[in-house]
């Protein structure tokens, strides 16, 4: 999806009017809806719609280039198409990264590696919209003297007492700002010299993605990536697979899975128990759709989980 003035849209209906969203000041200007498809991506289809009732209240609040913005919501949700396509999902997870900074600016709760979906600047540095987050590699404790790189500058800040981490820390005082937010990002634990941070894992995560849901392999991808993980097509070299307890032949093929100590997660509508219990013979880890989430991340963050780690 597209969004202007810093804003980011929900999903809706079409309709002749403004777009409502969950956010007072936010519109969708644009939407790729997928068709029907086999899974394979090549044989996808999308429909693309622009929202003129949205264009037309945003025009309303100020000077508004329609060609312009126009031309840029169009590119966006073609880019959304051709990334299905390929089976890819850079541009859903930085959309994803932008839903969760604007619950990090309105004080909801969000996920803590969301800026890793976002552009990378520099090792360790990670653009979102108009904010900047800057990684605090070493542990620090609460009170101690950090010192922060930025423009060739080096700063130094004393960081909170009774720190509760992870931490995002806003950056006043800097030469050259970004537009938005320079946010420092402390880590919930120590990172040693040489090792990862806590919530940051080996690139050696190959996960598997069997969902023919666009929209939430999107999500579930945003989570791979945002752990230090890689989203993989060849399912017979993957670390971990995640399928639906509601396609087909799910018991053959998490056997087959665990058989060569891949490990599986299994996910599925709560009014299926059957399904999920069914999963969980089978040798996966079986949680309703509210949970898949949070268990993939777990996963990706435990040091050798497996297919008990959950009921």
């Amino acid at each position: 999806m597209s969004s202007a003035r810093a804003s980011w849209p929900s999903k809706s209906v079409a309709r002749p009017c403004p777009i409502p969203s969950v956010r007072g000041d936010v519109y969708t200007l644009g939407e790729c809806i997928p068709l029907e498809w086999t899974g394979t991506g090549a044989d996808l289809q999308s429909r693309v719609v622009l929202y003129h009732g949205s264009f037309v209240a945003l025009a309303r609040l100020g000077p508004f280039d329609w060609r312009h913005e126009t031309w840029e919501t169009l590119a966006h949700e073609l880019r959304h198409h051709l990334e299905w396509r390929a089976n890819a999902g850079a541009l859903e997870a930085y959309d994803w990264a932008a839903e969760e900074n604007f619950k990090r600016h309105e004080g909801q709760l969000f996920d803590p590696v969301f800026y890793r979906s976002g552009e990378v600047v520099a090792p360790g540095v990670y653009k979102v919209d108009d904010d900047v987050f800057i990684e605090r590699e070493q542990g620090a404790g609460s009170g101690e003297q950090v010192d922060v790189a930025w423009h060739g500058r080096r700063y130094r800040l004393a960081l909170p007492g009774r720190l509760r981490r992870p931490a995002f820390l806003t950056l006043e005082g800097l030469a050259e700002p970004p537009p938005g937010d320079a946010v420092l990002v402390v880590p919930r634990g120590p990172c040693p010299s040489g090792t990862a941070c806590e919530w940051s894992r080996s690139m050696a995560e190959r996960v598997f993605l069997a969902t023919r849901d666009l929209v939430f392999r999107s999500k579930l991808a945003a989570v791979v990536r945002a752990a230090g993980g890689d989203v993989t097509a060849d399912e017979a070299a993957c670390d971990i697979a995640v399928l639906d307890v509601e396609g087909a032949g799910v018991a053959d093929r998490i056997r087959a899975w665990t058989v060569k100590r891949i490990r599986v997660l299994a996910y599925g509508s709560h009014v299926r128990p059957d399904l999920l219990r069914a999963a969980r013979e089978a040798g996966a880890v079986a949680v309703p759709n509210s949970e898949v989430v949070e268990t993939l991340r777990g996963m990706l963050s435990a040091a050798d989980p497996g297919p008990s780690a959950r009921g």
